[in-house]
């Protein structure tokens, strides 16, 4: 995904937490605001395997619908890739294999 296309879908969703705002969402973030939602998202992937299936499936939903909101097929399987890759249980396992 561009990142023009990732920092719109990534506004959309900050607009959309604020649900008092009748703005429409900005066509960029700043440069501080995609550094924190960096560390956010880098957050979420160090504790995934913390969190119960529920909260994992609703976060990669999400994650899905702002990258794709029409669902986009291929960026659910790189998500879904990606987790794998980086999940303890699972990354070590490919990495035994390797």
């Amino acid at each position: 995904m561009a990142d023009d296309k990732l920092n719109q879908a990534i506004a959309t969703a900050l607009v959309g937490m604020d649900k008092t705002s009748d703005e429409a969402p900005p066509d960029a973030l700043s440069d501080d605001e995609a550094i924190i939602l960096s560390l956010l998202g880098a957050a979420v992937v160090a504790e995934w395997n913390n969190l119960d299936r529920e909260t994992q499936r609703t976060l990669f939903e999400r994650a899905t619908q702002l990258g794709a909101p029409g669902g986009d097929l291929s960026l659910r399987q790189d998500i879904a890739t990606f987790l794998h890759d980086h999940h303890e249980r699972t990354a070590v396992n490919s990495k035994r294999e390797n």
